[in-house]
């Protein structure tokens, strides 16, 4: 019973990590990482070898995708392949009235998860350090991914190692250490480097969202103060920063904030506060939601026939329900009524 548990668990989160619905919530993924790695842990203590390390590459790979932006789609469903087959094996292997035939295979099936990892986990790691990469990119995202890449090669290193001590070439007393025990060390790594990522992430939001009840609470006294100082600056600044988020379509990012417009405009964030509440009239959050409803309103007209959920993720929004809540707010119509309007004006 605990087998099957751990394998149903598995399947619906490999299923649910490659969906669509997760295509831009950056920060789902990593929770679902830690609680991954968490759950490998509690397999491997009660002696229950899933192929779960083989989920690790394709999550990172997507992880690597989601930080410079680039959509994912049902196309990496194909990654999961590796882990699939040698799921299918463990099943096979380990089915109750089969003892003898686990006994005799488990050396075996150990070996090939061993070297499956290595490859994939490594694989993964040098494709992302390798990867060219546009200005699309999130970089507080990037450098995590990064990060995670660098120990991912240390890992896979040591996936090697227990590999070649699986088939007999190595042992502990010729290496001098155990390599199971530095994996484990090196997923406690991962787990720490992205734990710090989530809580800063989370400072940074506060920051902004500070940042911005602050300069609303102070608009008048912004306003008397540009009355007596050349306002030109902000002016040019507001159309730069209108150039920028038209051309490079940052709003696109789910988790984007004030930092993030700042790194990619150049624009100090209380002058872009200043922006947002003199000169564009609206706050940060306000202008960023009517941007991708802009997105969502000329994808609709030009006939994307994606379905309304995933053209919510896909331009932005991080569930269906704000994405109804703004479009209604903005146009006046639901997204369906929109669609069909549209429809309707292009027959």
């Amino acid at each position: 019973m605990r087998i099957l548990y751990f394998q149903i668990v598995i399947v619906i989160f490999a299923d649910n990590i490659m969906n669509d619905r997760t295509d831009r919530n950056f920060n789902y993924l990593i929770k679902g990482f830690i609680s991954l790695i968490c759950l490998h842990g509690i397999a491997t203590y009660l002696q229950i070898t899933l192929p779960i390390p083989l989920v690790f590459g394709p999550i990172y790979f997507k992880l690597y995708l989601l930080s410079v932006n680039r959509r994912t789609g049902r196309s990496l469903y194909f990654h999961l392949i590796p882990f699939v087959l040698l799921f299918a094996l463990y099943c096979s292997l380990s089915l109750p009235n089969q003892p003898i035939l686990w006994a005799t295979s488990y050396s075996t099936y150990y070996a090939l998860l061993d070297l499956l990892t290595m490859f994939s986990i490594g694989g993964y790691g040098i494709y992302v350090w390798l990867a060219k990469r546009d200005r699309n990119f999130q970089p507080a995202r990037l450098q995590l991914v990064l990060q995670m890449g660098s120990v991912n090669w240390v890992l896979a290193l040591f996936f090697g190692i227990l590999f070649l001590s699986d088939i007999g070439v190595l042992n502990n007393d010729m290496i001098g250490f155990d390599s199971f025990l530095i994996v484990w060390g090196l997923l406690i790594i991962l787990i720490c480097l992205m734990v710090s990522y989530l809580i800063a992430d989370a400072d940074r939001k506060t920051d902004d969202e500070n940042a911005l009840v602050k300069s609303s609470q102070n608009v008048n006294f912004i306003n008397d103060t540009l009355t007596n100082r050349n306002d030109s600056t902000l002016n040019t600044q507001a159309a730069h920063l209108e150039k920028t988020v038209n051309e490079q379509k940052i709003f696109l990012n789910s988790g984007l904030s004030l930092d993030d417009v700042s790194s990619k405009t150049g624009i100090p964030k209380h002058q872009l506060s200043q922006i947002f509440n003199v000169i564009i009239g609206k706050s940060f959050y306000q202008y960023i939601a009517e941007k991708r409803i802009q997105e969502a309103m000329g994808r609709i007209d030009e006939g994307d026939n994606l379905t309304l959920e995933s053209l919510a993720y896909d331009c932005g929004f991080n569930s269906k329900t704000s994405f109804n809540k703004y479009f209604k707010s903005i146009t006046g119509k639901t997204p369906s009524e929109y669609r069909s309007q549209s429809e309707m004006q292009g027959s």
